[in-house]
């Protein structure tokens, strides 16, 4: 009984829906940390992998069953022709344009550098900084959808 006084107790209730903009926050922060763990894992000579769960149907007999298997992670850096990194955003299928002149990309000189702009593109996501270009491919993509 002594711990539970000490404790700083209140009473709350859970939010059952989450804003529509911070979700799409979420989503973009969970693919830059992915982003750099690859990047890092790069750095230090290993792999980095992500393991999911896929589900499989037996054909002969038609019985379903789970498999645990490496999730597909695709790079958003590459080298470029002089040397150095270029890395997109990317929401989904799309790439994020990252000011009103349209470039689309960032260019740092090694791994190192990466690191440290994906760690500051993810402060930036959870500020909100990239909101709206968040919100225009998604716009794009649900348009696709209409008829």
């Amino acid at each position: 009984m002594n711990l539970i006084t000490k404790l700083n107790l209140i009473t709350a209730t859970k939010q059952l829906h989450i804003n529509p903009i911070q979700q799409k926050r979420n989503k973009l922060c969970t693919k830059l940390f992915e982003q750099l763990e690859i990047a890092k894992a790069e750095l230090n000579g290993s792999n980095y992998s992500v393991r999911k769960e896929k589900k499989y149907t037996n054909k002969e007999n038609g019985q379903s069953y789970t498999k645990e298997v490496n999730k597909r992670l695709r790079k958003w850096y590459w080298v470029n022709d002089s040397g150095k990194l270029n890395l997109q955003i990317k929401y989904g299928a799309k790439t994020l344009l990252l000011n009103k002149d349209g470039s689309n990309a960032i260019e740092v000189k090694d791994k190192k550098e990466l690191i440290d702009t994906l760690i500051a593109l993810k402060d930036a996501v959870l500020n909100g900084e990239l909101d709206s270009a968040i919100e225009s491919v998604s716009e794009k993509t649900r348009n696709t959808f209409k008829k």
